[in-house]
């Protein structure tokens, strides 16, 4: 699995701003403006953080991991204040798509898991996420979707978090932050 390039990600209306020498900064794409006026807070909503696990930041995302152990399901949360991904700007879609398919790959490569479930609805949790799912024949819900079919109970042990987590860390250049079981 390819290591992503590290990017500094700063909100700016869905852009992604780079730092350049003399505190100035400058963003790809003649749309960006740095004005303090267009600059919001990038937050993980509520409901993600309840029923997640944080794992840690790629150059434009946060990937988080469902706390329901019964399938590998992380979710990419775009540090954007756009709902929809198909808003994003061309080059900022392609670096999150980048990003989901070295979750996929993960997924395949790493966990063994044939096959992977890739949505971003945002009908409940407004604030644009992806879901990338590993599944496989005879799984807990197969062949039906995660959602309302995924049985409670089964959840991530210490050691589980902290060696996939150490994994992305090597094979997807994740950022690690402490884990809080």
């Amino acid at each position: 699995m390819r290591a992503l390039p590290a990017v500094r990600f700063s909100e700016c209306v869905g852009c992604v701003v780079l730092p350049v020498s003399g505190g100035r900064q400058r963003g790809r794409g003649s749309e960006m403006t740095a004005s303090k006026e267009r600059v919001k807070t990038f937050e993980i909503p509520q409901r993600l953080r309840d029923e997640c696990h944080h794992l840690g930041s790629l150059s434009c995302s946060e990937i988080l991991l469902h706390r329901n152990a019964a399938l590998p399901w992380f979710i990419l949360v775009p540090r954007t204040q756009l709902e929809d991904f198909l808003d994003l700007p061309e080059y900022l879609r392609r670096d999150v798509l980048d990003e989901c398919a070295v979750l996929s790959a993960f997924i395949k490569q790493q966990l063994g898991y044939g096959k992977v479930n890739f949505a971003g609805l945002g009908n409940v949790v407004r604030a644009m996420h992806l879901h990338i799912i590993g599944r496989r024949v005879g799984d807990s819900c197969w062949p039906q979707p995660v959602w309302n079919n995924l049985p409670s109970g089964q959840v991530y042990g210490d050691e589980q978090l902290r060696k996939w987590q150490t994994l992305l860390v090597e094979r997807a250049g994740l950022r690690a932050r402490s884990l809080s079981v």
